[in-house]
Parts: structure tokens; C-alpha cells; sequence
């Protein structure tokens, strides 16, 4: 499981395709805030939680100027059709600071999750 934050989400999917093949290991993404490309590493991962704050305008952002994306064709979009990747709101966060994800409110983000895995089994 690699935990990560703004563009710690496009490291760890640049990064699956060689975590899968050199040490023959699941990969699953957390991401709080992910601004991150379409990339061949949505192939190797196995799941991709992206949590997204309600008043994070960088992650949104994201969404809107990396628009290959959104490409019906994109890896992104394959593993979004196959249940591989989740987009989850995080709760009412911004990007940084005391209301970010790892701001004052940051257990609304691990009470998200908890609560994904109590109503969804593993991932």
C-alpha cells in the first residue's frame, strides 16, 4: 500500500510498473489530493483510492488541465471501469494547511476509508 499526497500520487504510479515486476507485489494507491497524469502504472496497480477534498482546488484542477485523462481510451478511465480506481470525497479539505489532508480534520479522510472497507471487503 503506498500512501501519498498531491503529486505523491503520480511517483506511485510511475512506480507500480517496476514494484510489480521486480518484486512480483500488489500495488494499491491511497492518494489524498492526487494530481497526477493518465499513466501507464493504472495497468499495474491493483487499486487506486483517490481522495479528493471538497475545496481542494489543485485537485480539481488537475482534473480539468490534465485532460488526457479523461480520455474515454485512457488508462484511467479502463481502470475506473473495471472498479480499479475510486474517486472518494475526502471530506470538506483543502490541498495544504490546518484544513488539508493532514490539516486538524484529517481522521474524516481515515473514517472515509474505514468505511469503504467495513461496507466493501478488501479492495
Amino acid at each position: 500500500v503506498l500512501l501519498c499526497q498531491s503529486a505523491g500520487a503520480s511517483y506511485a504510479l510511475a512506480a507500480s510498473e517496476e514494484l510489480v515486476r521486480l518484486l512480483q507485489i500488489r500495488v494499491i494507491i491511497v492518494g489524498f489530493g492526487g494530481v497526477f497524469p493518465d499513466s501507464s502504472g493504472f495497468h499495474h496497480v491493483e487499486k487506486f483510492f483517490h481522495f479528493q477534498g471538497e475545496r481542494d482546488i489543485y485537485s480539481r484542477a488537475a482534473a480539468f488541465v490534465l485532460q488526457s485523462r479523461r480520455r474515454a481510451d485512457s488508462a484511467l478511465m479502463r481502470a475506473q471501469q473495471q472498479g480499479r480506481f475510486l474517486a472518494l470525497s475526502s471530506g470538506s479539505h483543502t490541498h495544504y494547511g490546518p484544513e488539508g489532508y493532514t490539516g486538524e480534520n484529517w481522521t474524516e479522510a481515515v473514517d472515509t476509508i474505514s468505511a469503504h472497507y467495513l461496507q466493501n471487503g478488501s479492495p
